[in-house]
C-alpha cells in the first residue's frame, strides 16, 4: 500500500504514470501498509523464536520486524485442515499458509504444471493440489519451485524439520505444545523472572517443561534474539 498523488492504492496493482507523486511511508501509507499485513497476520501464527524457518529468509518474519508488529491485532483463526505429509520430498501446513498465492503462479504460470490451485469461494481457502487431491496421490512433480517461493514455513523441505530453527536443537519435550501456551499478564519479562525462581524449587516432571514452555513462549513476545534465549535456556536442560 503507498500514497499516490494523495490517495491510496496497491503498488503492485498501480501503473507507472509521468508526474505521479508516491509516498511509501506517510502517515497514510504506514497505517495502510500495518492494517493490510495484520489482515494477512490472521492466517498466521508468530511463533517464530522457535519455528523451522526461523533463518533469516522468512518474508512474514522480516516483515513483521519490519513493521514493528509486536501483537496481532487480528486474532489468528486456525484452518480445519491437518498437514499433508504425503509427499517425499516437502510438507504443507494449511494453518501457516497466509493464501499469498506464489506457489499457484510459479506451478501454474512458470513450471507450468498446473498443480496447484485456490478456491477462493471455500470458507476456509487452503492451496489444492488437482482441486483437492492429497500431495502424494497429485500430479505434483516435486519440482521444489512451490516450496522456493513459499513466504513463511507453509511450504517447507523435509529435511529442514526440526533443524533449520535457533531453537531446534533443544529437547522435544521442551518444546511440545509450546505454540498453545500463552502469556496472559503484560509484563512478560517478570513472569520470566519469577518462573526462573519456581524452577528452582521442587518442580518437576510435566510442570517444569510446562514452566520451561511459558518462559520461552515470554521470551518470544518480547522479541529477546533468539541465540540468547538458547543460550539462557540451556542452562536449564
Amino acid at each position: 500500500m503507498v500514497e499516490v498523488n494523495g490517495r491510496l492504492v496497491r503498488a503492485c496493482a498501480t501503473l507507472v504514470a509521468s508526474g505521479m507523486k508516491v509516498s511509501t511511508k506517510s502517515a497514510k501509507a504506514l497505517a495502510a501498509q500495518v492494517e493490510a499485513f495484520d489482515r494477512i497476520l490472521s492466517n498466521h501464527l508468530l511463533y517464530c523464536t522457535v519455528c523451522d524457518n526461523n533463518n533469516g529468509n522468512c518474508t512474514v518474519h522480516n516483515t513483521t520486524k519490519l513493521l514493528a508488529i509486536e501483537h496481532q491485532r487480528i486474532p489468528f483463526r486456525s484452518k480445519p485442515y491437518e498437514v499433508d505429509n504425503t509427499n517425499p520430498f516437502y510438507r504443507y501446513d494449511p494453518d501457516q499458509c497466509i493464501l499469498c498465492g506464489r506457489c499457484v503462479e510459479a506451478c501454474q504460470n512458470v513450471e507450468v504444471n498446473e498443480t496447484l490451485s485456490i478456491n477462493w469461494e471455500d470458507p476456509n481457502p487452503l492451496v489444492l493440489w488437482d482441486g483437492g487431491s492429497t500431495i502424494g496421490e497429485s500430479s505434483c512433480v516435486s519440482c521444489g519451485h512451490c516450496v522456493t517461493v513459499c513466504p513463511c514455513n507453509a511450504l517447507m523441505e523435509k529435511t529442514l524439520l526440526g533443524h533449520a530453527g535457533f531453537l531446534t536443537s533443544l529437547k522435544k519435550s521442551a518444546l511440545s505444545g509450546m505454540v498453545r501456551v500463552r502469556c496472559p499478564v503484560p509484563t512478560p519479562a517478570s513472569v520470566i523472572r519469577r518462573r526462573r525462581t519456581e524452577w528452582k524449587s521442587n518442580v518437576s516432571g510435566s510442570d517444569r517443561t510446562m514452566l520451561l514452555q511459558e518462559m520461552v513462549w515470554c521470551s518470544c513476545r518480547q522479541r529477546v534474539n533468539p541465540r540468547r534465549t538458547l543460550k539462557w535456556l540451556n542452562r536449564f536442560l
